[in-house]
Order: C-alpha cells, then sequence, then structure tokens
C-alpha cells in the first residue's frame, strides 16, 4: 500500500485524465484506484503538497471550488520525459555538429541495419529532410516484395486522392468551383481592361494583370487535370512548379496581397500527404481508430505531420520508373489501393523503425564549450588504435621530430604553462587542444603515456613483431 505522501502520485493520475475535479471527486477516484478509502485529511495534506509545488492550483468554476493540474506540471512531464529518452539514447547513433552547420545540432537515432546515417545527403537545417531519409533507410531493410507493396500503395493512393477531388460532386464540385473563379477572374480583367483604356487608372492596370496571371494558373491546373496517367500528371506538375510560383509573385506585386481566387490551386496537387491520405480513405482503409497489427503501430504519424510525410513520398519518385500504368478513373485506382492495402502495416511501422531525437542549440555558452571537446572521442578513438597498431603504416608518428614534440609538450605542463599548439599526426587537434579540454590534459604524466606508446608501437616494428591489425 502507498505511504501517505505517495498518494500525490495517485491524485496527479486522476486530475492528468479530467479538466478540472471537486475535492471529493479526487477523493473518489483515488480511492477506487488504490481499492480502499482515503482518508480526507491525507487528501488534503497531498494536494497542499503539490499545490506548493505549483503543479496543481485551485480554481473557482461555476461557483465550485476545484482542483487541475497547472501549465508547470505540463512542463515538468515534457522536461521528464525529453530526459528519459535522451538518457535511453545512449546505445544509439550520436551524431552532433557545433560548428559547420548553420545552425548546432545533436541527433540521436538507432542504426538502422548497422549502417552509419549518410549525413552528406541530410539537411540539417530541415527536419522534415532527415525524418524522411531516415524512414527510407528503414524501409530499404525490408524485403523486395514490402518495399514495391509500399512504394505502389502511396502512388495509387496519390492517384486515387486526385481522381477523387477533381470528380467527385461532395460536398461541392471542385472543378465547378474552379471554373467559377476563371470566369470571376475573367470578367474581372475585363472590367479592369476597359477603365484603363478609359481612363489610364494605374490601380486598374494593375488589377488587370493581376487576374491575367491568375487566369494563367487556373489554365495550367486545367491542364494538369487532364493527364491521363500519373507519370504525365506528375512530370507536368513539377514543370509548372516554378512558373506558377512566378505567376503568384506577379499577382502580389500588382495588389499587394492574394486575392484568394485560385492563385494556390497548384499546391492541392502538390500536397501529397493529403490525397494520398484522401485515396485510402477511399479505398475504406483509414477508418476511425484502426491499429495496424501491434497496438503501437497505429495511423497517428501516418495521419499527421504532412511536411515529414511529402519528403518522403518525393524520396520514393525514382526518376526512372515509369508511372504511365498508373491511370484511370477514382473507381480503378480505389481497386489498385486495396490490392496493395497491406503495405500500410509496413508505412505504419516506418516512424517506428527510424525514431530519433534532433536537438537544435543556439545562443548557450555551453555549446562553444561543447564545440571546443567535440574532438576528444575522435581522440580517444585515434589513441586506441595506436595501441592496437593499427596507426603503425604512419611512418611519420615514429620520427624523432614527433617525439620531440611531445617530450616539449611533457616539460611545458610540467612547468604549468601549455604545450606547443601543434599536431602529432593527420587529425583535426592539437597539443593545446588536449590541454585545455582533455580531462588529463594537465597531466604531465599523459603526454609522456602517449609518447611511451608511440615508443612501444616503434620497438615492435623494429623487431618484427607487428600486430594482426598492423598487417590487415
Amino acid at each position: 500500500m502507498p505511504k501517505k505522501r505517495e498518494i500525490d502520485k495517485y491524485i496527479m493520475q486522476v486530475l492528468q485524465n479530467a479538466p478540472a475535479l471537486r475535492f471529493s471527486e479526487i477523493k473518489s477516484r483515488v480511492s477506487n484506484s488504490l481499492k480502499r478509502e482515503i482518508e480526507n485529511p491525507v487528501i488534503a495534506e497531498n494536494l497542499g503538497v503539490l499545490m506548493s509545488q505549483k503543479l496543481v492550483e485551485k480554481i473557482i468554476e461555476n461557483g465550485r471550488v476545484k482542483y487541475r493540474l497547472t501549465q508547470q506540471f505540463f512542463i515538468k512531464q515534457a522536461i521528464l520525459t525529453l530526459q528519459g529518452l535522451l538518457e535511453n539514447a545512449e546505445d544509439q547513433l550520436f551524431l552532433y555538429s557545433f560548428e559547420d552547420a548553420d545552425a548546432p545540432f545533436i541527433m540521436c537515432t538507432p542504426r538502422i541495419n548497422d549502417e552509419e546515417i549518410a549525413t552528406a545527403t541530410n539537411d540539417f537545417n530541415n527536419p522534415a529532410d532527415i525524418m524522411a531519409r531516415r524512414m527510407l533507410e528503414a524501409l530499404l531493410t525490408y524485403p523486395q516484395e514490402k518495399r514495391e507493396e509500399v512504394g505502389k500503395l502511396l502512388l495509387w493512393a496519390y492517384w486515387a486522392g486526385v481522381q477523387f477531388k477533381i470528380s467527385s460532386k461532395e460536398p461541392r464540385c471542385w472543378i465547378e468551383d474552379v471554373n467559377k473563379c476563371g470566369d470571376f477572374a475573367r470578367k474581372i480583367k475585363e472590367e479592369m481592361e476597359q477603365r484603363w483604356k478609359e481612363t489610364g487608372n494605374e490601380d486598374a492596370l494593375h488589377r488587370m494583370l493581376a487576374e491575367d496571371a491568375l487566369l494563367q494558373i487556373i489554365g495550367i491546373v486545367k491542364e494538369l487535370i487532364q493527364k491521363s496517367n500519373l507519370q504525365e500528371f506528375l512530370r507536368y506538375l513539377f514543370d509548372k512548379k516554378a512558373e506558377v510560383e512566378k505567376l503568384r509573385g506577379e499577382i502580389f506585386k500588382h495588389t499587394g496581397r492574394f486575392p484568394g481566387g485560385g492563385e494556390r490551386l497548384l499546391d492541392e496537387f502538390l500536397d501529397f500527404h493529403g490525397l494520398f491520405l484522401s485515396g485510402l480513405a477511399q479505398a475504406g482503409l483509414l477508418p476511425s481508430g484502426r491499429k495496424i497489427g501491434d497496438e503501437r503501430f497505429c495511423l497517428r504519424y501516418l495521419t499527421s505531420h504532412e511536411e515529414v510525410w511529402n519528403a518522403f513520398f518525393n524520396l520514393l519518385l525514382d526518376p526512372f520508373e515509369d508511372l504511365s500504368n498508373i491511370k484511370g478513373g477514382v473507381n480503378e485506382a480505389i481497386i489498385m489501393v486495396k490490392y496493395y492495402g497491406d503495405g500500410l502495416r509496413t508505412l505504419c511501422e516506418l516512424p517506428y523503425q527510424s525514431r530519433m531525437i534532433i536537438v537544435y542549440l543556439w545562443g548557450y555558452p555551453e555549446v562553444m564549450r561543447l564545440s571546443d571537446r567535440s574532438f576528444l572521442p575522435s581522440f580517444e578513438e585515434w589513441l586506441q588504435a595506436l595501441k592496437d597498431g593499427y596507426l603503425d603504416h604512419r611512418s611519420h608518428l615514429f620520427s624523432k621530430d614527433i617525439e620531440q614534440r611531445l617530450l616539449r609538450a611533457y616539460r611545458n605542463v610540467t612547468r604549468g604553462a601549455p604545450p606547443s599548439d601543434e599536431r602529432i599526426d593527420i587529425v583535426i587537434w592539437t597539443l593545446r587542444d588536449l590541454y585545455r579540454n582533455h580531462p588529463r590534459g594537465r597531466d604531465p604524466n599523459f603526454y609522456k603515456e602517449i609518447l611511451e606508446t608511440i615508443k612501444q608501437r616503434r620497438n615492435n616494428l623494429l623487431n618484427g613483431n607487428c600486430s594482426k591489425a598492423s598487417l590487415g
């Protein structure tokens, strides 16, 4: 049984499941949880402690005194959750950059198939891109059949969403709305053109040019929806994207705003996430609350975070793959979505298979201190490699020059002075970096041990006693 001061945990639990509760309600729910009667003084004492910690507050609601969790509780809960996740990330792949990236970051993630992250392919200033690429890496660990199933499911679902959008009359007919936008823009353009001819009014000229740009956008969208297959559709969509952005700029230049008459019609087809969700829904694969296999792998991640899924969709678009066989109306597309429906399980697993933590740091002096020490892991790897014989091929390490540098460092540190700012190998750190940042950097014996290790490896080489590592 919980002690008197452990009742606060149960009070917090019941308050997390309710916006606000009266004293009697808290007592009743805590007693039910513990299956025994909790006395009023015990509840009152624990509530008092929680209020003194600013985790619970007292409010008046409809003339009644009630208790609820404070914002401070949710902040504390978020901090504790983050701390717990970071503590469990020690055995995962750990990346960091405090100097090279535009924004300093720390990233930790499980290894996928024992592969390192290809950092050069990631834009670390775009978290959605990082997450999408990690999901792609996770997908590549699945059998070929599963990978193709996911790709086909997304492509057919997107096509189904497109076809449903342009053909459906519920709740409104999309193409009729587009036609009305075009008719209205044409009418305004003609009126403004007439006014410009009659009066030379500059505002009329600008509005006329803006409506002309809008009509061009509408024309592009109408041409787009005439494409008979996904290959032609996507090619035209991407080809016209920059042109439409330029036309939108023209509208803004002439009016100082976006009138809301269809300037963003093309963007509706660049919302891959929204359209493939629509296609999945039309195929009956997105019923409310449905779980996929293990209850952890639910649809929650799939139905939100559209920027990540849009980036993922773009990564799946192989420029050499022929998509011309993805065609037909909404009914044909729905049949194919159902055919590849088993890919939904894999799709829902991907966020969990590629989970990660990315923390961006800015303005903290601690970041600069971390930056100064960021070479330490690579130094430790270097030192171990030296001891194991993996650096025996670096003849310069065993020269008199390197021996003298380490001896000078030893003597300087013995006198309390820093060593020279010079390297002893093809590495990013210097002896002075070790002095300033290594835990043993101010211990003269530290430099002596490095020197003795180098001498030992040199003697082994001279005596022909090479390690397996150096021979490998």
